[in-house]
């Protein structure tokens, strides 16, 4: 497989400026292929201001597309925040809350849209318990795995063999046919945990002789949340094998690019890359997430668009959500979004029009007993405003604000009191998300087999 290069992304935006043109005379509907990078947070990637050097490829396409760097996830968990991004609504509302609930049927999501308006519509994943038993592959023709598989529940496959499957499934089709209106989805799970050691964390790693010296198994990687198993050496540890992974992600994006440009695709595939969540690792002394809305390293993401049909770049700064990806899609490819939707199109942005301040929202549900979370802490949602985040947690026992901007951190909660007529603002808007939870959704799933619980407890989420 030819590697993606610079070079090669330099020669697809000549071809992109080439076709650029007015909305009339556009021509065919684009592709549009959505990446979402499991666990990846935004501060390791370039584009959002990243010094480290590890997302090269990804950076070179960011530069010729619109970058959002305040980007959230309205949860820290993979099922619910994939199924915000399909569906254009928060886990509060479609009731996917944690990873061991599943998407109903009767909301629509955005590859139900695109396959009744025509278009070829793919999905192929890492993590196969989100198609198998999460009720994401609503809408999809094409999937990776099947929806009822017999047997143990499945576990994850690599990114090549994400790109793979993609490759077989586009030369499935005529020249012709993978010019226009397909609809791919690829996720990759390389950055979450366990860690293998890769050659960039053993060579950041040299004098390190403790516990990860050989990698992380899931279990060693949130073990560094105790007391005894914590040190500055551990958390540095556990950062360079994290940021190996994102190197490795990063390479197998340049595979994915390669191939599309290969196959001819690029001049008119719009690519979407972003993230479900981020990872904590050391902040407030805590590895992981899952169970985060006061730590906002679990919730920042990286949100990049490249729209060949557009060639103004943008750098944009106000706060967005990938709860706005199934509405941005259908505006990018002249669809209008289904009245319901939640989140909010961005498709101006990315034609250089700018972008307005928007209320967002993120939330934690620890109802189940078996969730992993911390001592104590009960449902709570976080609402964003600008720079400000205000949490309420429960039915108002706990209520902190923090300026992110000034205390990113958010190691200082700012008195209350002192800024009375932006909580009473915001304390509202709290009340009314929590409470915005359809009866129809609660615990209808039932109990969780073991074999789930094992599996979910593999991958840090149950206790």
């Amino acid at each position: 497989m030819k590697r993606f290069t610079p070079q090669l992304l330099a020669t697809a935006a000549l071809l992109a400026v080439s076709v650029s043109c007015s909305e009339a005379e556009r021509g065919p509907a684009p592709n549009v292929l959505v990446l979402s990078i499991d666990t990846l947070r935004a501060d390791v990637v370039g584009c959002n201001g990243c010094e480290g050097g590890h997302t090269p490829i990804i950076d070179d396409l960011a530069a010729r597309g619109t970058v959002f760097r305040g980007a959230i996830a309205p949860v820290s968990s993979t099922f619910p925040s994939h199924s915000s991004m399909m569906t254009g609504l928060y886990p509060i509302t479609h009731g996917v809350r944690w990873n061991g609930d599943h998407l109903r049927g009767d909301f629509t999501t955005l590859a139900e849209q695109l396959t009744e308006e025509g278009w070829n519509t793919a999905a192929f994943v890492s993590h196969k318990a989100m198609l198998t038993r999460g009720g994401i592959h609503q809408g999809f023709q094409t999937l990776s795995d099947p929806v009822n598989p017999e047997g143990p529940p499945p576990g994850a496959r690599s990114a090549e063999a994400v790109n793979n499957l993609a490759f077989e499934f586009l030369d499935s089709l005529t020249p012709e046919a993978r010019q226009s209106e397909n609809f791919l989805w690829l996720h990759y799970f390389t950055p979450h945990s366990p860690y293998p050691l890769t050659d960039y964390a053993e060579e950041k790693m040299v004098d390190y002789e403790g516990p990860l010296k050989d990698g992380a198994t899931t279990k060693e990687f949130f073990d560094l949340c105790k007391a005894e198993h914590q040190s500055p050496q551990a958390f540095e540890a556990a950062w360079a094998l994290y940021e190996g992974r994102v190197r490795a992600s990063d390479d197998y994006v340049g595979d994915l690019l390669a191939g599309l440009e290969e196959r001819g695709m690029m001049e008119n595939t719009i690519i979407i890359i972003l993230s479900d969540h981020g990872q904590l690792l050391g902040e407030h002394d805590r590895t992981g997430h899952g169970a985060a809305v006061f730590w906002e390293k679990a919730l920042e993401v990286p949100f990049i668009i490249v729209d060949p049909r557009e060639t103004k770049q943008n750098d944009l700064a106000p706060r967005v959500s990938v709860v706005d990806l199934a509405p941005t899609v259908l505006e990018l490819v002249g669809l209008e979004s289904t009245a319901h939707m939640q989140g909010r199109s961005l498709a101006g942005a990315v034609r250089g029009e700018g972008l307005d301040k928007e209320i967002y929202y993120a939330e934690i549900r620890v109802g189940n007993p078996r969730q992993a979370r911390p001592e104590g802490q009960e449902d709570a949602v976080a609402v964003y405003h600008e720079h400000y985040k205000f949490v309420r947690e429960g039915d108002g026992d706990k209520e902190f604000l923090y300026d992110l901007a000034a205390d990113p951190g958010e190691a200082h909660p700012i008195p209350l009191e002192k800024e009375k007529d932006l909580v009473d603002l915001l304390r509202p808007l709290a009340i009314h998300h929590a409470a915005a939870s359809l009866e129809t959704l609660e615990d209808e799933a039932g109990e969780l087999s073991d074999a789930v619980y094992e599996e979910l407890a593999e991958l840090g989420y149950v206790d």
